[in-house]
């Protein structure tokens, strides 16, 4: 597992629970956000906000990612980029692992063309529970890639 540090603006913490950064990033950064990553976020506007931060983190480097949920069929899109880099048995592997576990799949997929990751996301005061870090080592074993830890930390 590698770790990295991501900081922050609290202001961008404010707008997102306010409701007028969803919308603005959505325009923003439409070739990475689908309507679901939307819809989420609209619903749900307590969470949401630092996984999308990290995912425009990434997007910003060059890379595509698919942000929460990338596994369930409900996702078909979503599941199609994922099957395409890692495979239907790898599609499978997370699914299965991931009820045996009790632990979501990592927030994050990440990739362009010569690389690709999975990248788990914990706010300030997140924590990595027992079940993460078991699922997060089988994923590590199974796709011979190290799995990205970003905490993140609000600027002062």
């Amino acid at each position: 597992m590698r770790f990295q540090t991501l900081k922050y603006s609290q202001k961008l913490r404010e707008d997102w629970i306010a409701g007028s950064l969803v919308p603005r990033w959505a325009e923003e950064y439409a070739g990475l956000l689908d309507q679901d990553d939307v819809r989420l976020a609209t619903t749900q506007p307590r969470y949401h906000f630092y996984e999308w931060l990290v995912a425009i983190h990434y997007y910003e480097q060059g890379f595509q990612v698919l942000i929460e949920q990338y596994i369930y069929a409900r996702h078909h899109r979503k599941v199609e980029i994922l099957t395409q880099h890692i495979g239907a048995e790898g599609v499978d592997f997370l699914r299965s692992r991931s009820k045996a576990n009790h632990a979501q799949t990592p927030d994050l997929f990440v990739f362009n063309e010569t690389k690709r990751f999975f990248a788990e996301v914990k706010a300030p005061r997140d924590r990595l529970s027992d079940n993460q870090r078991r699922f997060i080592e089988e994923i590590e074993g199974e796709f011979k890639e190290e799995v990205v830890l970003v905490w993140l930390q609000a600027e002062r």
